[in-house]
């Protein structure tokens, strides 16, 4: 009888450790099952987040790329009004005066030699004068205009050249043959620069 009873104690014994240990699986099947839903929302959660940003960087790179051409108009609009007008003829005056009254004593000294070496100084300086003021206008005139100056220079060359030695010619064999010769390729040469600067101040007024 005593045996009986302690075979039905270990059976009640058994009986409840397995009905324990089914609880307990069943509570981390649970606990795994709501951890695991959990982590899957926070998923959909973190790429519903990183696709609402893609859209909104999309949206944004959009509004950049409309607002932009009317962004590079206007710095092109304040440039163009920063650069209407120039007083290159007026610059040009007051910067050769200063040598052209530097040179006036050799040039009114009687002094033969003075004299042409005063000249060709300041034949040589508007010469270069010159030549600076035809490359700005050639880099900036429209092509038709740029061939208007390129004859006109050439024409320019040649009546220069005839009227130097023409004024040369009225003391041939002189003294004073290169200096008429040399002042008279500086006056033109002068008159020359002074037309050119003109003629680019008028084109910078126009834009």
């Amino acid at each position: 009888m005593k045996r009986k009873n302690i075979n039905s104690t270990a059976i009640i014994f058994a009986s409840s450790a397995l009905v324990l240990l089914i609880i307990i699986v069943i509570g981390i099947s649970l606990i795994s099952h709501q951890k695991a839903l959990r982590l899957k929302a926070e998923a959909e959660l973190t790429k519903e987040k990183m696709k609402q940003e893609l859209l909104q960087e999309q949206l944004n790179s959009k509004k950049n790329i409309e607002v932009q051409p009317q962004n590079q108009q206007n710095p092109t609009k304040v440039e163009v009004k920063t650069n209407l007008v120039t007083n290159y003829e007026k610059e040009l005056i007051e910067r050769m005066s200063t040598l052209e009254n530097g040179l006036k004593p050799d040039l009114e000294s009687g002094i033969t030699s003075n004299m042409i070496n005063a000249t060709y100084t300041l034949l040589d300086s508007w010469d270069k004068e010159l030549n600076t003021i035809y490359k700005l206008l050639m880099a900036e005139l429209p092509e038709t205009e740029k061939i208007k100056v390129k004859n006109s220079e050439r024409t320019w060359i040649s009546e220069m050249n005839t009227k130097a030695e023409e004024s040369a010619a009225e003391v041939e064999g002189g003294t004073y043959e290169p200096l008429l010769r040399a002042s008279t390729k500086a006056d033109m040469t002068k008159e020359r620069a002074i037309d050119l600067a003109k003629l680019y101040d008028k084109l910078h007024k126009q834009k």
